[in-house]
């Protein structure tokens, strides 16, 4: 993309924001995607990588599930982050925010949920929850607990089949493998809230005594050296102007 043609995107995105029932948060997610290292690398002055969007945290009952915008985590401690994006004050829900502060403060209870909501899921579905727990491994935040290569191989060779045999025998050897799955990291997951200053401010003191609760604002997020680019400059910058 060249630069003129991204700094139209971002100018398309900061006057779309001004119409009624623009959901902006749903546009902006591939940008944090890209971005978001840096921004939460400078906010904790350690390096994180991402991990994966939409990232399903299975309630406390039934196999439904709270899918987080971004899945983060620290690259070399490996504690997971959870990123939620907020872009306007009447898309935060205090009771979103509860089940993820109680159901994070387990981390291994959130992989373990991930077979349930696998074994819920429509067959073809399965093939993105196959990549989804092959980047938790690959990203240190999960591992297998028994040696599973031959088995990720089958899968691999099974994942184009359009055959009705060749996709029963692909969901069973995807359970197979999301069963075995276990967390690396054994103590609870940090839930940051990125959003404007007002949803912030409406809501920090409320929650500010929980240790493994952040929230970043729009406005404190650093246009720094460390990352000299005009196009993360401008997306910033875009984000300033909604604080």
């Amino acid at each position: 993309m060249q630069q003129d043609d991204f700094m139209s995107l971002i100018d398309l995105l900061e006057d779309n924001k001004k119409f009624p029932y623009y959901a902006a948060e749903r546009r902006i997610d591939l940008f944090l995607s890209y971005y978001i290292e840096y921004i939460l690398t400078d906010y904790f002055n350690e390096n994180v990588s991402f991990v994966a969007p939409e990232f399903p945290i299975k309630h406390e009952t039934g196999n439904q599930a709270n899918k987080a915008d971004l899945l983060c985590n620290f690259t070399i401690s490996k504690q997971p982050i959870i990123v939620e994006i907020k872009t306007d004050k009447e898309s935060f829900k205090p009771s979103q925010l509860d089940k993820y502060i109680n159901s994070t403060q387990n981390w291994p209870q959130v992989i373990e949920g991930l077979p349930k909501i696998v074994e819920k899921s429509k067959s073809d579905y399965r093939v993105k929850y196959f990549h989804l727990v092959q980047k938790l491994v690959k990203e240190g935040i999960a591992e297998y607990s028994t040696d599973n290569e031959l088995l990720i191989k089958k899968i691999v060779k099974l994942i184009n089949s359009s055959s009705k045999k060749d996709k029963g025998e692909r969901s069973r050897k995807i359970i197979k493998l999301v069963n075995s799955l276990q967390a690396k990291w054994s103590g609870s997951a940090i839930v940051l809230y990125l959003a404007p200053d007002n949803t912030i401010e409406k809501v920090e003191n409320k929650y500010k005594a929980m240790g493994n609760l952040h929230f970043l604002k729009f406005s404190d997020i650093k246009i720094t050296k460390r990352y000299e680019s005009n196009h993360f400059d401008r997306f910033i910058g875009f984000l300033h102007s909604i604080a």
